[in-house]
């Protein structure tokens, strides 16, 4: 019974913890839009957005450490990560049309 109790912790954390990574993820990307898409983007705020984009990246090797520590394979068998640029049209139709 206590192993099935780990487990399903083990499990509600992994799919948070993916959230958490899936919404990380998107804010990197729509920054990242921001840069390439808004013309005449004043470079302090290109400076700010990279810092933030930089951030971001960092927080999700967090998060995937959290997910998959080096001492646990057990935990790693049954998490998935997502992939980068989930967010991705989120701006990019903004982008295309008004900008």
């Amino acid at each position: 019974m206590e192993t099935l109790h780990t487990y399903m912790r083990t499990e509600k954390t992994s799919v948070v913890l993916n959230d958490l990574i899936k919404i990380n993820d998107e804010r990197v990307v729509c920054y990242q839009d921001v840069i390439d898409c808004v013309a005449n983007i004043d470079m302090d705020l290109i400076y700010l957005f990279k810092g933030i984009i930089i951030g971001g990246q960092s927080f999700k090797q967090q998060l995937i450490k959290k997910i998959n520590p080096p001492d646990s394979s057990s935990i790693s068998k049954h998490t998935s990560l997502t992939s980068q640029g989930a967010g991705q049209v989120t701006f990019s139709a903004a982008c295309a049309s008004s900008y």
